[in-house]
């Protein structure tokens, strides 16, 4: 079982997040929303986005 937090606010993007998300890998990181990990929709750096998780709760 796997749990996923995600605290954006002292977070930088860095490379794979400025190849997903445009920008500069030092600007800050977006939030991931439950819903974006859910329904699969976090991009990735290939392009396309990451799969989605499994609600455990």
């Amino acid at each position: 079982m796997v749990a996923l937090t995600w605290d954006h606010r002292d977070v930088v993007k860095g490379e794979s997040g400025a190849t997903a998300l445009g920008g500069k890998p030092t600007d800050p990181g977006a939030p991931v929303t439950d819903e974006a990990i859910v329904n699969g929709t976090i991009p990735a750096k290939n392009g396309g986005f990451q799969p989605p998780a499994v609600r455990i709760r």
